[in-house]
């Protein structure tokens, strides 16, 4: 690694220099100085994909369609799984006429998050151009199903079935509009959203004491709370959620400690609202046969927190793990659970260097999917990777795993952060072991966000409340001071440098 993180500081400062340049000049509106200094990162790190993005997505704005395609397609290529990479490479297709490939990025923006009514509308679009109307009625009846009163979804439907020669279809879309109308309904998805993902915090008892773990960070200052969430509470909360496409029963503490992990797992699959419903587990607390009644309830997914099985390591990323033991449990878990048992290894300072020995140790366990995450600053920032360091990571990434062949190994979408607006506090919420509503994942003590408490109100209440909108439309303008830090998105700036 020394090699070839030769001049950390001097790249970082370069690149800082660019970004901030960049955005300030678009936030003052000058949009030729934004674009030479988004050109001249892209010229300096030609493989860094924000560079591309941010290039990319100042083209778009200024309606310089042919140009941003070339600059956006490397930039999905380099952060595959940004679906608003892939939104905004679709548009600037549509633009320049090609519907094929534009129907292709609309999709694959939709393959990252199923729930965005905006690829749906665009992809609906595109069909239409194309002449393909039973495929784009498809997208708008989907839409319809998560917002039935969105006016804009309605005039579709009705213009897709008057082309497919459905009049009677047509006609009570047309009804249904003028009601909606009528009753001053928005174009906006109505108050209770689908979902993209959530994580219901159901325990803060963990057997580790992992580095940089907020658990671990608080008991060390005696601030931590070790509670169970009852299973009442996580009934309460499981009825009062929306539609969601991806439920995690767990949060900051490992959930196979709960005594009733099995019986809410079995609850949330009986309330029919979620495609998958996971847990992320450290495997070290129970024996691999337990896991049995978690897929019997009807857990659709397992992930396998694995930072290193370097046992030289260990005690410093992960104390409390036996390597061999877990070693042991990763096999006969994917040989119990095939297809529905993956890793997923958080990458700092510490571990960097020897992901080539993990990946080799787990390619000898058995065929797994790796995902790898950055390590994130909760209270151990000398752990967290610069920038110019999760850039070299993630170019390196496919040559390091090319030599193991029973693994699939991915760098998460978020391991260099996105310049877009976040869209989690809209998508991904977080519910603690307490009861308290937070804006997203990352945000996991309600000391620093609280949007409210679902021992006094419902879910529906708290994510719309008129509060929580406001905080919302701020979010837009800059960020707020509780996602200073956060590895998924660069932190928006006012002109003057200080984070709102």
């Amino acid at each position: 690694m020394s090699e070839n993180t030769r001049g950390t500081s001097t790249i970082e400062a370069a690149v800082g220099t660019f970004w901030k340049s960049g955005k300030e000049a678009l936030q003052r509106g000058d949009i030729d100085a934004a674009l030479r200094e988004f050109e001249r990162a892209v010229l300096a790190f030609p493989e860094m994909g924000l560079a591309h993005a941010a290039l990319g997505s100042a083209l778009l704005a200024v309606k310089r369609f042919r140009e941003s395609v070339p600059v956006l397609s490397k930039a999905v290529t380099l952060i595959p799984d940004d679906a608003s990479l892939h939104r905004q490479l679709g548009i600037a297709l549509y633009e320049t006429g090609d519907y094929e490939g534009s129907s292709a990025s609309f999709r694959r923006a939709l393959q990252i998050n199923p729930y965005d009514t905006n690829d749906l509308f665009n992809l609906a679009e595109t069909c239409s151009m194309r002449g393909q109307f039973a495929e784009a009625l498809s997208y708008i009846e989907q839409i319809i199903v998560l917002t039935s009163e969105n006016s804009g979804a309605l005039r579709a439907y009705a213009l897709l079935n008057q082309k497919l020669n459905k009049p009677d279809h047509a006609g009570s879309a047309l009804m249904r509009l003028e009601t909606v109308s009528k009753s001053g309904a928005v174009q906006a998805p109505q108050t209770q959203p689908v979902l993209g993902m959530i994580n219901v915090e159901i325990t803060t008892y963990c057997n580790l004491s992992c580095s940089g773990c907020l658990r671990t960070v608080k008991t060390s200052e005696g601030t931590w709370q070790k509670r169970h969430m009852s299973y009442e509470t996580f009934k309460w909360i499981i009825e009062t959620l929306p539609p969601t496409g991806w439920l995690g029963v767990y949060g900051i503490g490992e959930p196979t400690l709960h005594p009733d992990l099995a019986e809410m797992v079995r609850f949330a699959r009986s309330a029919r609202k979620f495609n998958s419903v996971a847990i992320t587990t450290n495997a070290m607390a129970r024996m691999p046969e337990y896991y049995s009644q978690l897929f019997d309830a009807g857990l659709s997914a397992l992930t396998i927190s694995v930072d290193t099985l370097d046992p030289a390591l260990i005690d410093q990323l992960r104390p409390g793990t036996d390597v061999e033991r877990l070693k042991e449990r990763i096999r006969a878990l994917i040989e119990a659970f095939s297809g529905k048992v993956d890793i997923c290894s958080v990458i700092s300072r510490m571990n960097i260097g020897s992901v080539p020995d993990l990946l080799k140790e787990l390619n000898s366990i058995g065929k797994l999917t790796v995902n790898m995450q950055p390590f994130d600053d909760l209270g151990n920032p000398k752990g967290c990777l610069s920038l110019e360091e999760r850039a070299w990571f993630t170019h390196r990434l496919h040559e390091i795993a090319k030599p193991y062949g029973n693994l699939k190994v991915n760098a998460a979408p978020h391991f260099i952060p996105s310049g877009s607006i976040c869209n989690k506090p809209w998508q991904s919420p977080y519910i603690t072991v307490d009861g308290h509503v937070t804006p997203c994942c990352r945000i996991v003590d309600p000391g620093l966000k609280s949007l409210g408490n679902i021992s006094s109100s419902s879910f529906s209440e708290i994510w719309n409340a008129p509060e929580t909108e406001k905080w919302r439309r701020d979010f837009i303008v800059r960020s707020p001071s509780v996602c200073d830090g956060c590895p998924m998105h660069v932190s928006r700036k006012d002109p003057s440098g200080s984070v709102k």
